[in-house]
């Protein structure tokens, strides 16, 4: 990443919070509406798993993130998969009011899927350009703590108007829609960084990156580091849901989330200064430890699912877990470069998400051949060969910032 000495005061901070928002905000959407309309349409657990395979949406964005990278501008790119997520929202209230297959919406779920991934690019080669030399710890910290609120906002919100209002799930992804196509609007005024460097075209883009010292093992980093929290995400949402669970409903579902909102954003500020005050490799380190740790919450939930204690693991997981995205999105940031920026960090999302769809896949087989405390206690222990992989890391030059990459 080129260094620039470009003030903090004179960069679009307002902008990066908004356009973060706006990518996770159909995330949440895929990751966590979708799967409890589909739980509520009869989805068992084993198929509710197999969601998991929307990733390869977001795994896949690689392959034209270079032509993101060389035609059009940032924002034209975002304000275009905003307008399709809207209007693809449209369709699923059309069609779910209107009593189609679940064949029929999982296919309009899936292409949701490819427009939120590719808009996806175009917002994080934004924020390398826009914030390029600034300090990464706070960028980092900010930007998924505004994506992490869209996801939350999207999930809370809409699994809230399905529980407590009259909308249904019809009503509700008509809501959705009309969101996005706000945000759409309101996008076409964002400013577009100026591109210093001319991509370079499609298969140097990749074999570039590839070639760096260290390339395999900040892969196998970036793959295992949150693949803990992957593998617990789904069957947490099922074990909360479930009668033989905690039996909630999905307007207490929705609260659930609007509790992990708040404790993913403090997570998130404090481990952004954290990542900041004491540097990248204390912060995957101590904070992974703690991420990897708060799995354990669900297995005492799993255990002895009383109120109080569903209640603490519901809160306390999103905490841990917004800690240790403000370091591990960093490494993303730092490791991305200038000429070819959408590439990069879709690539390091790319791997990133290869890890959600294994361990989200694998989570319903998991629990039923184990158990939901067996699978659980698992989960907490899937971060320790990535904590382990520290070291050849930082030796490697990735978790410091030369002058340029």
């Amino acid at each position: 990443m080129t260094a620039s000495h470009a003030p903090a005061s004179g960069r679009p901070w307002g902008w990066l919070v908004l356009l973060y928002v706006a990518q996770g905000f159909p995330l949440g959407l895929i990751q966590e509406v979708v799967p409890a309309w589909l739980q509520d349409r009869g989805f068992g657990k084993a198929e509710l798993g197999l969601l998991s395979f929307l990733e390869a949406a977001w795994i896949g964005k690689f392959l034209w993130a270079p032509a993101v990278d060389a035609r059009g501008t940032r924002r034209a790119w975002v304000t275009g998969g905003l307008t399709a997520l809207a209007a693809l929202a449209f369709l699923l209230w059309r069609f779910e009011e209107a009593g189609a297959s679940a064949s029929v919406l999982v296919g309009i779920v899936a292409a949701m899927a490819l427009a939120s991934a590719t808009q996806d690019i175009a917002i994080d080669a934004w924020a390398v350009e826009a914030f390029a030399g600034g300090p990464l710890g706070h960028v980092s910290g900010l930007r998924v703590n505004a994506a992490r609120v869209g996801y939350l906002l999207s999930a809370s919100a809409l699994l809230l108007l399905v529980g407590s209002a009259s909308l249904g799930w019809a009503g509700t992804f008509g809501v959705a829609a009309a969101a996005m196509a706000v945000a759409a609007v309101a996008v076409t005024r964002a400013p577009t960084p100026p591109r210093v460097e001319r991509p370079p075209a499609a298969p140097l883009a990749l074999a570039t990156l590839v070639r760096r010292r260290g390339f395999l093992v900040l892969a196998a980093f970036l793959l295992l580091y949150k693949v803990g929290d992957y593998a617990l995400a789904p069957m947490a949402r099922q074990f909360l849901k479930a009668p033989d669970g905690a039996g909630w409903t999905n307007a207490e579902l929705g609260v659930s989330k609007t509790v992990g909102l708040v404790g993913t954003v403090a997570g998130c500020a404090l481990g952004g200064w954290f990542t900041q005050r004491r540097g990248l490799f204390a912060a995957l380190l101590v904070l992974g430890v703690a991420q990897a740790g708060s799995n354990f919450a669900y297995v005492a939930a799993a255990a002895w699912p009383t109120p109080a204690v569903v209640w603490a693991a519901a809160a306390v997981e999103p905490f841990c877990g917004g800690l240790a995205m403000a370091p591990y999105g960093a490494v993303m940031l730092l490791g991305a470069s200038r000429a070819a920026a959408g590439a990069d960090v879709a690539a390091f999302t790319a791997v990133m998400a290869l890890g959600r769809l294994v361990g989200g896949a694998a989570s319903g087989y998991g629990v039923e051949a184990m158990g939901r405390v067996g699978w659980f206690t698992l989960t907490a222990l899937l971060a320790v060969p990535a904590l382990a992989l520290l070291p050849a890391l930082r030796r490697a030059g990735w978790l410091a910032a030369p002058s340029t990459k």
